[in-house]
Formats: C-alpha cells, structure tokens, sequence
C-alpha cells in the first residue's frame, strides 16, 4: 500500500489485494476513484482502506460497489461536499455541468460502462481537466499501468452513456468539493505533471514518479500558503508567480548561477521539475506582494534542488 503522502491517485487493486482474498472480481472503483479526488483537493492524509471501513459501518458491504447515493453518504462522512448530478438525459447537458465543475477545479466521479455499449453503468471513473478543451484527464481505477489517461470528450460521452433500466440513456455524475474548513490546497489538472505520473519511473533513490511529483507540488504550494499574502496578493503592486517559474525568470538565473555544482543530467531534471511548477502556476495563477518575491523565488529554487538532484533512474 502506498504512502498517502505521497499520492496522488488511487488504484482499486491496491484496496482489493488487501481484502479477503476469497472475494473474486473487481468491486473498489468506487472507493479508488472517492480517494483520487481527495487526493486531488490536496488530500494527503486519508488512507484508501479508511473509506472501506466506513462504509461497513454505514452497514454497507464493500464488495457490491458503491452507487452515487453512497459516493455522496461517504464523501461527507469525511467532511467533503459532494452533489449528485443524475438522470441526465444528454450529453450536452452532462458536459457543461463538467465545465462548471472544472472551472473550479473540481475533480468528478462519472459512472460508466467500461465496454462503451450502452449497457448498465459497472465502472467509476475520475474525470478531471480544464473547461471548454476538447480533452479531459480520466483516472480509470481498474488501469493499473497508467495514471491518468488523456482523452477526447467524444470518447468520455460514449463510455458514460448508460443504459437507465428503462430502456433511456443516461448521464451520471457526481461532484466532490473539498472541507469547508478550507486547509487543502488542490492539484491543478496541469498537462506537464499528468505526463510526468504516466511516465512511472523507478529512481535510484526508491522514489517513483508520483512521489516525486506529490513533494514537488505540495513544497511548492506550501511555500505560497505560507506567506502572508498566501497567493492572494491583489492591486497594481501584486506580482504573478508564474513568470519567476519561466525557462528564462528568476528560478532559472538561480539555478544557473550554482550550475558549477551539479552534473547535467541534474541540470535537466531541475529543469523538468520546474516545468511542472511553471504548468502548475499557469493554472492556478498566485500572486504575491512585491516583498515576498526573494523569499520565493529561493524557497522554489531549494524545491527544484533538493529533487531534483536525486532523479537518477536506476
């Protein structure tokens, strides 16, 4: 079982193989992809197994799989919000509720048939991305070599496309917001940091790609909740942080005034690990006052160091 530190996504025979091992077929979707949206709001605590044991105390039994109803039951058992958006009749309608939902960077749980023939929906999905882009980053639980995967919206509607049990087709969803308390910082749905995850490197170190990526992020928006503008900083003095993440902004110039101190092959992973933070930034677009801009700017540039200097691939 992995490290919630360090995840991102959940797979559902990671959960399965800790089950008893009488039980055939596959039964965790459900649960896989409710912890994969944790993950995505900045959930980096809760373990998979957790939401299996509550679900048995509810009196619900695991190994049958979770319908909406029990997706939203259990995603505010732990404090998050959840809305079901179901019998949705068409497609059109279906995906710009998904805009909406994206535009504030939510991930959703969209139930499909996993043969895409309209038949009765036997799968969970997590669908994430950006609103109005012709694709979606789809977490499929029962993939095992592939993280997210990139797909057409054309490709999502056939696969979402389930038979009612009347004979109608129909659209089912259902949205995860995070704790009103408010602590979580989210992962934006960055193209750079989905295609490093789907690369499932092994380093020298031990760590894989997804630790990798789950430090990186979570050190870098620690850094900018810790400062007092906490991202936030509004007026003409404000001061984006995404051109301090630019190939040629000040991150960089830092980096290549210390590159008497490292190898190339480290010079390169910094540098991929500072597309990531720069992809991210694009997304997510802090600001921060004038003042905060060193401190910054030297907090990103240990982030890129201390990681990127032990990339080694075995």
């Amino acid at each position: 079982m992995r490290t919630p530190f360090f995840s991102l996504y959940s797979k559902q025979h990671e959960i399965e193989s800790l089950w008893d091992q009488r039980v055939k077929g596959s039964w965790a979707c459900g649960f896989a992809s409710l912890v994969t949206c944790f993950r995505l709001l900045g959930d980096r605590s809760t373990e998979d197994v957790e939401l299996v044991r509550q679900f048995r105390r509810f009196g619900g039994q695991p190994t049958r799989g979770m319908t909406s109803e029990d997706v939203v039951t259990l995603a505010r058992a732990f404090g998050y919000g959840a809305r079901h958006r179901s019998r949705v009749r068409n497609w059109e309608t279906l995906d710009c509720w998904l805009n909406q939902q994206f535009r504030r960077r939510l991930p959703v749980m969209i139930s499909v048939d996993n043969a895409a023939s309209e038949n009765v929906a036997n799968h969970w999905w997590v669908v994430y991305g950006d609103p109005d882009q012709e694709i979606v980053w789809v977490m499929d639980p029962g993939c095992v070599s592939i993280p997210f995967q990139m797909i057409q919206r054309d490709v999502l509607a056939r696969f979402a496309a389930c038979n009612d049990l009347e004979d109608f087709l129909e659209y089912d969803a259902v949205v995860i917001t995070p704790p009103r308390s408010g602590d979580l910082t989210g992962i934006a749905p960055s193209v750079v940091l989905m295609e490093f995850l789907n690369e499932n490197k092994v380093f020298s170190s031990g760590w894989n790609s997804e630790m990798i990526a789950a430090a990186l992020v979570d050190n870098h928006l620690g850094s900018i909740v810790e400062l007092p503008s906490q991202g936030r900083a509004s007026g003409r003095k404000s001061l984006p942080v995404s051109p301090l993440l630019a190939p040629d902004g000040e991150v960089a110039a830092v980096l290549a005034h210390w590159d008497a101190f490292f190898y190339d092959s480290e010079e390169q992973s910094m540098a991929s690990l500072l597309a990531i933070l720069s992809d991210l930034e694009a997304h997510v677009g802090h600001c921060i006052l004038p003042e905060e801009r060193t401190q910054l700017v030297h907090e990103m540039v240990l982030n890129c160091i201390l990681i990127g200097t032990r990339l080694a691939i075995d």
